[in-house]
């Protein structure tokens, strides 16, 4: 076995240092000794170091149980910042934020996508101008995550299918010809499914759904995405409900994107918060569109549901807008379409519901980071 050197030791008692204090978000220097079983002068100076580094600060002190109060070691929150943009086919979403994944600012531009090089050069204008307004100086800036509505290749350098947009074969070097800052490339469901693990932390086992503009999916095994052998995995979007029934955007019939996306639901031209301020007052033309939609969405969930008995969780543009009530009656309807005698409730909303996608795809970074100290 290869003996562990000065250095290798200090950098592993560095980094298992920050990661306890990153987790418990307040501690003090006494609890990391006894926590990480190491003498109080390697603490000491991996401290220093961390302080240093301007990754972690004294800030307050803890009630004291006899003698000196100790003092409270926490992260910076804003010590790196991550960014997130979401591309979709009329309008460019992005978000900054910190290493907990909160959300600092935001903004949109309405641009039409396409693949050309006026497009890639206004998209890096409107990212470098966002960053530029936020004043951090450039150490702290860890990338910019860019979600396409598009399967990524596996190792993130090109899109090898996108219909909606009509990018396949595009490329990483494409989107972030004009970013000043490092880029990755991510699918948009795999980037909400991201950014639904980080921050439920107790999902093993899920299927996650994206009920957006468009819909998509992701299939979540050990805690981690089910990236598939082929196509991918998780695209419950070209699930087929209904043989023969209306066109998707893929070219099939019956698409459960053609049913269960947010503009299924709505059309292009109308918004959720008008569509559900009108079914919520009782509106007749809403409130029967919206029963027929949580059936057909019923009907996919049954399905993967007898695939993987796991839970189902609704993330995207949707979920925000769900209710207890919209929940008995999908898990009703559920149920229903179930051969076994299911009562659970398996169906659950997602814990991030707000620009879900630009945070995943900002949080890939954030990851890295936290990974390399």
């Amino acid at each position: 076995m290869k003996k562990v050197t000065t250095a290798e030791l200090k950098k592993i008692n560095r980094s298992n240092i920050f990661k306890l204090i990153y987790k418990e978000q307040k501690i003090s220097k006494q609890d990391i000794a006894a926590r990480l079983q190491l003498s109080m002068p390697p603490v000491t100076q991996c401290l220093k170091e961390l302080e240093q580094l301007q990754l972690i600060e004294k800030n307050g002190l803890f009630e004291s149980s006899g003698g000196r109060k100790p003092q409270v070691i926490s992260c910076i929150p804003k010590s790196r910042i991550s960014f997130g943009v979401e591309i979709l086919k009329n309008q460019i979403r992005i978000v900054s934020i910190d290493i907990y994944g909160k959300v600092l600012k935001e903004n949109r531009l309405d641009l039409a996508y396409s693949n050309t090089e006026g497009y890639y050069r206004h998209l890096g204008e409107f990212v470098n101008s966002f960053i530029s307004a936020m004043h951090v100086a450039s150490k702290r800036i860890l990338g910019v995550g860019i979600a396409v509505q598009g399967l990524v290749s596996p190792d993130g350098n090109s899109i090898t299918y996108s219909t909606i947009l009509e990018c396949t074969g595009a490329s990483l070097e494409d989107f972030c010809e004009f970013i000043n800052y490092p880029c990755r490339l991510t699918h948009d469901s795999e980037a909400a499914a991201y950014a639904e693990l980080w921050f439920s932390k107790d999902i093993t086992d899920a299927i996650y759904v994206s009920l957006s503009k468009n819909l998509g999916g992701a299939v979540v095994i050990n805690s981690a995405i089910y990236k598939g052998q082929g196509i991918g995995s998780g695209l419950i979007e070209h699930m087929v409900i209904k043989p023969g029934g209306r066109q998707c955007y893929c070219g099939k019939k019956g698409c459960l994107e053609a049913y269960c996306s947010a503009d299924a639901l709505v059309g292009e031209a109308r918004s959720l918060d008008d569509f559900f301020a009108s079914l919520r007052s009782g509106k007749a033309e809403e409130t029967a569109r919206w029963h027929q939609y949580l059936d057909d969405l019923s009907t996919a969930i049954n399905n993967m549901h007898m695939l993987i008995d796991c839970d189902v969780i609704l993330g995207g543009h949707i979920a925000p807008y769900l209710n207890e009530s919209d929940f008995d009656e999908l898990l009703a309807f559920a149920h229903e379409k179930c051969s076994f005698a299911e009562k659970r409730r398996y169906i659950h909303t997602g814990k991030c519901t707000h620009a879900v996608v630009a945070t995943g795809a900002a949080l890939l970074f954030v990851n890295d980071f936290l990974d390399s100290i």
